[in-house]
């Protein structure tokens, strides 16, 4: 199988890039050869390969002009999976960038500034005919098994707009924090709570979205 390429991107801080890069990563490389990828300049994903006591998944850092050679090196060395935290803040040489993604995952927050932030990364996406999928995050909890408003309202601009959300949305909660810090993924630092639920959800509906594209 072709190494996959999936861009982890939102032109907004704070969506979330990191926390869905490497708990993502973590779940992949459980199926694969994975590799992640730190073009932010903030290095978050630095940070918490640096705490990291497990070998996988592999953790490098590059800038997005370079982003392309470690792309053709990765594939040269057998990777299933690479997985890009982009910057945000960085529209021109992202657009440059996201020609290299073969699936894009863009990360928000179910508020209204973060709705119209979003935009702009669906929008590009689109131009290039990139297979795109939203994945809400920080969300409020359910309530009586129901989701939050704030999130039922996001699943409806994105409905509107057109987009694909994904399923499951990411619930805010302390363990996600807590994880990065000691260098684990939430189903490292907690395997039974509920955060690795949700993101194995979102993985196992990237995963058949990269399954799709591959064939």
């Amino acid at each position: 199988m072709p190494t996959a390429i999936v861009f982890v991107a939102s032109q907004k801080g704070g969506s979330g890039k990191t926390s869905c890069t490497l708990n993502l990563g973590v779940l992949a490389a459980a199926d694969g050869k994975t590799l992640l990828v730190d073009c932010d300049p903030q290095g978050s994903l630095t940070y918490w390969r640096d705490r990291r006591d497990a070998a996988q998944p592999d953790t490098i850092s590059a800038s997005l002009p370079g982003l392309e050679q470690a792309i053709v090196t990765a594939r040269t060395q057998d990777y299933d999976y690479v997985f890009v935290d982009t910057p945000p803040h960085n529209y021109t040489e992202l657009a440059s960038a996201m020609r290299l993604a073969d699936f894009i995952l863009v990360p928000v927050r179910a508020t209204a500034l973060d709705l119209h932030a979003a935009e702009a990364t669906l929008k590009l996406a689109a131009t290039m005919a990139k297979r795109t999928t939203v994945v809400l995050t920080q969300c409020q909890a359910p309530r009586l098994f129901m989701e939050a408003p704030s999130v039922r309202q996001a699943r409806a601009v994105f409905a509107g707009l057109g987009c694909r959300v994904a399923d499951q949305a990411i619930i805010h909660r302390g363990t996600v924090e807590q994880s990065v810090a000691l260098g684990k993924s939430v189903g490292e630092f907690e395997p039974e709570g509920p955060s690795v639920h949700e993101f194995r959800q979102v993985w196992i509906q990237v995963r058949r979205e990269i399954t799709s594209i591959r064939k």
